[in-house]
Formats: C-alpha cells, sequence, structure tokens
C-alpha cells in the first residue's frame, strides 16, 4: 500500500471513531429511495424536529416542509403508550389525499376543506408523507 493510501485509511479511520455516520442513515437513504419517484417534486425541511415539554408524559415536535407549490406543516405527539399522533395542515389548503408511508406500511387519509389531517395510533419508524396535490409531492424521510 502507497504512503498516500495508507495516510487515507487511517484518516477514514480516524473520522469512523470521531464522527461516526447516524446508525439510521443507511435506513433513511433506503427507505426515501424505495418510495421515491423522479416524477416526485420532494419537499424541503424547513424548521426539523424539536421537541417541547407539555403537560404529563407526551412530548411534541412540529416539522415544517416546504416546496415551491406547497406547505406541510406536522405535529408530532408521542403519548406515553410509545405511539404518536400527527396532525398536519397543507398550504395552500384543499381536500388532498395523503399517505403516510412507513416501513411496514402505507395509510392514507385526506385533508378536510382547510388543508388539515391527522394520523393517530402511530408506531415510531421513518416515515414520509406523500400529497398528491397538482403531481405527487413526497417530503425527506423523517423518524418519528
Amino acid at each position: 500500500m502507497s504512503t498516500d493510501d495508507d495516510l487515507l485509511v487511517r484518516l477514514r479511520d480516524m473520522w469512523d471513531e470521531c464522527d461516526p455516520p447516524p446508525a439510521v442513515l443507511a435506513d433513511l437513504a433506503c427507505f426515501a429511495l424505495d418510495h421515491a419517484t423522479a416524477d416526485d417534486e420532494v419537499l424541503d425541511v424547513v424548521r426539523g424536529p424539536r421537541l417541547a415539554a407539555v403537560r404529563g408524559d407526551e412530548r411534541s415536535q412540529l416539522i415544517t416542509f416546504d416546496s415551491a407549490s406547497l406547505t406541510i406543516m406536522v405535529n408530532v405527539t408521542a403519548h406515553a403508550d410509545g405511539s404518536v399522533r400527527l396532525d398536519g395542515w397543507i398550504t395552500p389548503p384543499a381536500a388532498y389525499p395523503v399517505e403516510l408511508r412507513l416501513p411496514t406500511a402505507t395509510r392514507s387519509t385526506s385533508c378536510d376543506g382547510n388543508g388539515r389531517f391527522a394520523f393517530t395510533g402511530v408506531v415510531p419508524a421513518l416515515a414520509q408523507f406523500s400529497v398528491r396535490a397538482n403531481g405527487t409531492v413526497t417530503t425527506p424521510a423523517i423518524a418519528l
């Protein structure tokens, strides 16, 4: 092995030890690629998960996704039984079909006329939202 190759191997080993990739990174990438199509518009995460204390044993976080065509805000509330509730709002509001994609299943609902939707009893896992609004709009995969 050349000196350069040896140096690069040692450098990689150092970074693997000091700052390893998150354990969920490979799963996130595979999950996102498995569900995305070339025609999907992918939203950007504007505001990521931030835990906020609330009464009792519940915790919630608000995540905002944005694109040129719409914005999705999702409030994730964790319950003491380990499940989460997802309350979402889409602007501009309309009765869009919404899918919650999980590794083991896909759940569907529709927004009301104000762009609101909800999923209850969700087991925390990697998740993506897909909205049919003048084409398909998909969020990046997130860990609930």
